[in-house]
């Protein structure tokens, strides 16, 4: 008796389908926008590592409660500290937690 070969279930059967699902997605506009923002804001994500615009917990009294310009894209706080780099700090917690919950569950299966 032959052992009854089992077959590998894959995403795309073959290269054919791969391509013709690739062409569907590129044709729309909404998920084309989405893969850009989620690829800017992982690109933001990754430069808050080595840059910030700011010092995210300096606090300027003078420039309390300023609203977004070139020089504070999001504005600052009631303390007059930058938000935009505020975010930028709280991205890595974020993708610090992400990355660190998802190597435990990775580790314990």
């Amino acid at each position: 008796m032959m052992k009854a070969e089992k077959k590998r279930k894959t995403v795309f059967a073959n290269a054919e389908d791969f391509r013709r699902t690739y062409r569907k997605m590129r044709r729309h506009r909404s998920f084309v926008i989405g893969v850009l923002l989620f690829f800017a804001l992982c690109l933001l994500m990754t430069a808050s590592f080595f840059y910030t615009p700011y010092d995210p917990y300096a606090m300027n009294a003078r420039e309390r409660f300023q609203p977004p310009s070139w020089k504070h894209p999001f504005g600052t706080d009631d303390f007059g500290r930058d938000t935009f780099s505020r975010c930028m700090v709280g991205s890595q917690n974020a993708l610090m937690v992400g990355l660190i919950s998802t190597a435990i569950s990775l580790g314990f299966g």
